[in-house]
């Protein structure tokens, strides 16, 4: 009899776990239980399940299945991307006043993740455009006969325009005219001889919003399919929105409701490549683009304090083992006097 081929499955874990998600959604965590064991308690917007980047307007999936989305998630602990994501929810937090909304502190740990993303890919857009500058300058050099054609052009240009000037001050001034038609004439030719050989070089260059690779010869269709590509849309409300929450907080801080936010990291100080320093921050979490939703405190002084009071019990859990060792080896080792004596 013949072997039957191995089944595939039909969902891998990552499907089920996107399913599961997606259910969690839409019927409540709670939808596996027995009806008397259930709570049917209403999520609120600050549980921990629920996403708070979603409820300040940044969808941590927006970049799903796209270059970009790496840039943006490895800032985000990985728990964080798969929670709850509920327009309601967003509605509830918007419609807090002004003082509740500031005291949660989600759209200032908001703000400072777009701090990083954006900045990190405005450093790329950079990058991006100098290595173009060095590919343009090498694909835009003319052939020798090309420059030869161009040069001739600008040298009876220039011939005609001496000659019309010549002419003028000579009173002929219909010959005068006929020069400089000439000279225009000879100028529009060049121009149209430069156009011809430029086309055939490909300009490249970085999008301002986005950085991805544009060319000079890209036409309209695919101009317009990066302007409503995820990229291009999504790096564009990452902008607006640092904008947008910038703004709030400013007016929170003029309000009284919070105090102005200052990085706790001393000047000068580095922690070197990907630790947060002003080394690489592709690193993964720094400083300044720590999860901004960990149980982590971002503030400087309770930092400080708390770190303190750890470094001190952790050095008094030394001493404790250290004591305890010592009597261990004590009872252990025979006493010297026991030998003396047999």
């Amino acid at each position: 009899a013949r072997a039957r081929p191995p089944q595939r499955p039909l969902a891998t874990p990552a499907t089920m776990t996107s399913m599961a998600e997606m259910l969690d959604q839409l019927m409540g965590s709670e939808r596996n239980l027995l009806p008397e064991q259930r709570t049917n308690r209403k999520v609120q917007y600050n549980d921990p399940e629920v996403c708070k980047y979603y409820l300040c307007g940044l969808d941590v999936n927006m970049f799903k299945n796209t270059r970009s989305n790496d840039d943006l998630q490895r800032h985000i602990p990985p728990e964080d991307i798969s929670k709850i994501q509920s327009d309601e929810l967003r509605e509830t937090f918007n419609s807090l006043p002004s003082p509740d909304r500031a005291k949660t502190g989600y759209e200032a740990q908001t703000k400072r993740l777009l701090d990083v993303v954006v900045r990190e890919c405005d450093s790329r857009i950079k990058r991006q455009n100098e290595r173009c500058e060095e590919m343009n300058k090498n694909s835009a050099e003319l052939k020798p006969e090309q420059k030869s054609i161009i040069d001739t052009y600008n040298k009876q240009i220039s011939e005609y325009a001496v000659k019309a000037e010549k002419l003028g001050e000579e009173g002929e001034v219909d010959a005068a005219q006929q020069a400089l038609a000439e000279s225009e004439r000879l100028k529009a030719l060049r121009d149209q001889a430069e156009a011809r050989f430029g086309s055939a070089a490909k300009m490249m260059f970085a999008c301002p919003v986005s950085g991805v690779l544009m060319s000079s010869v890209d036409n309209d269709e695919r101009k317009v399919e990066h302007e409503t590509g995820k990229q291009y849309v999504g790096w564009t409300r990452c902008r607006e929105l640092q904008k947008e929450l910038a703004e709030k907080i400013e007016s929170y801080v003029r309000a009284g409701h919070v105090k102005p936010y200052r990085p706790p990291v001393p000047q000068g100080y580095d922690r070197g490549p990907g630790r947060g320093g002003h080394g690489d921050a592709r690193g993964g979490w720094g400083r300044d683009s720590r999860p901004p939703f960990s149980a982590r405190n971002q503030g400087g002084g309770m930092d400080r304090d708390r770190d303190r009071a750890r470094d001190r019990d952790r050095d008094r859990d030394r001493d404790r083992d250290r004591d305890r060792d010592r009597d261990r080896d004590r009872r252990r080792s025979p006493d010297p006097r026991d030998s003396r004596r047999m």
